[in-house]
């Protein structure tokens, strides 16, 4: 995704998970949770992802 695209989805209300590896990570994407692909992802993604958002792509 482009930046801008980033910016509107944020802007709508929605959650963006950021999912880079390590080595990818140059830089926060502002508004984003940042949640590494890892094998606690899905207790750190329950942890900070309200529980009545929705998933999507």
């Amino acid at each position: 995704m482009q930046p801008d695209q980033l910016d509107r989805q944020h802007q709508d209300g929605e959650i963006i998970v950021e999912c880079r590896q390590a080595e990818a990570f140059t830089a926060h994407i502002p508004g984003a949770l940042t949640i590494g692909l890892v094998s606690s992802f899905a207790t750190w993604a329950g942890t900070v992802v309200p529980a009545d958002s929705s998933v999507g792509p």
